[in-house]
């Protein structure tokens, strides 16, 4: 009998819940004490400085990487076309002046 009342309190053990209860703070008082002008300026420094940063970078990409390439895509096309004009100028027949009528 004693072996089945240890038994029993055993299983009695495991079965017991704990429960706590609360109430929902109320969501004007949350935001209140939430709210903080320090730490909201601090995000949008952190925000701009992100910002000048990434635009810095990209100005760096630029200035290392396109800009060369832009510059001898640009001296290419100049030479094109320079050399387009020349033939096409030798290419066409001189145009003789009309006789004036008399």
């Amino acid at each position: 009998m004693q072996a089945q009342q240890s038994g029993l309190q055993e299983q009695a053990a495991y079965s017991t819940l704990t429960v706590t209860f609360s109430l929902k703070p109320d969501p004007v008082q949350t935001s209140q004490q939430q709210f903080d002008p320090k730490s909201q300026v601090d995000q949008a420094s952190a925000s701009l400085v992100g910002v000048l940063q990434a635009l810095a970078t990209a100005g760096i990409w630029f200035a290392i990487v396109w800009l060369p390439i832009l510059i001898a895509l640009g001296i290419l096309a100049w030479i094109g076309i320079v050399v387009a004009r020349r033939v096409r100028r030798m290419t066409s027949a001189p145009e003789v002046p009309a006789e004036p009528a008399a």
